[in-house]
């Protein structure tokens, strides 16, 4: 594992104005960089092959409705 500080890279992303200003209101307080920097740790921290089950009751903990496939619903109305 590397030292913090020992090794950086540059990493430049084209992005529309529009897309730049959601960004910008989701970083809130945080410089775009930071925010940036934050996302991008959080999401290689994440454990890899999580799967859908672990990502629904991720949802369903926070509040979220979770409904099932549009599929789903038709083929129970169809039976």
């Amino acid at each position: 594992m590397l030292k913090t500080g020992t090794m950086t890279a540059t990493l430049t992303i084209r992005m529309d104005k529009r897309e730049l200003a959601k960004i910008d209101r989701a970083a809130g307080k945080l410089s775009r960089t930071e925010w940036v920097r934050q996302v991008v740790r959080r999401e290689i921290s994440r454990p890899r092959g999580a799967g859908w089950a672990q990502h629904f009751k991720w949802l369903e903990k926070h509040g979220r409705v979770v409904q099932g496939h549009p599929d789903d619903e038709l083929r129970a109305l169809n039976r």
